[in-house]
């Protein structure tokens, strides 16, 4: 971190994405605003563990690492899959996307939907039983090679366009 052109410190964490750099960053100048030394700042930022469902890890399973996040809207996905894409590289990224916060559910963020998931390689859609909103034909407007859409296996206002709940499609 450097302040007025001076190093005061590296942060070591292992949040990704430029919005968790942004909140460092105004964090930091916030608290130094009210009187805390840069040096203490950064050491609790290396301090810092992310909340539940942000990019939180919960398996590493034959090579495979499996994170949670709840990104809520088309903005927050793509930060996340742009944060995850700097750390792994090259690395596949499968992203599952279910519409499940109420504006969500709403279709109040589906036109941005196919464009957020632009860093995964491979995409499933979840539709959730009570979505108000046609999901495959939002996600297949996705650019993505590799995308599939899993119904719920409850009725939805839209199950006319499902097809049977145990069956997936890629295209």
């Amino acid at each position: 971190m450097l302040f007025e052109g001076q190093a005061q410190g590296i942060v070591e964490w292992d949040m990704t994405g430029q919005h968790n750099v942004a909140n460092a960053l105004v964090t930091l100048a916030a608290a130094r605003h009210v009187g805390v030394v840069p040096a203490m700042g950064i050491a609790a930022l290396s301090a810092f563990k992310s909340v539940k469902r942000r990019m939180e890890k919960v398996a590493d399973v034959n090579g495979i690492t499996i994170y949670d996040d709840f990104a809520h809207h088309p903005t927050a996905i793509a930060t996340t899959l742009d944060g995850l894409r700097k750390r792994v590289g090259d690395a596949p990224i499968i992203a599952i996307v279910e519409p499940r916060s109420n504006s969500m559910k709403l279709g109040a963020h589906r036109d941005g939907l196919p464009q957020s998931v632009n860093d995964a390689d491979q995409v499933v859609w979840y539709a959730p039983a009570n979505l108000g909103w046609d999901l495959p034909a939002i996600a297949a407007l996705c650019t993505v090679r590799r995308r599939c859409v899993i119904p719920s296996t409850a009725s939805s206002s839209t199950s006319s366009t499902w097809p049977s709940p145990v069956r997936m499609w890629w295209s």
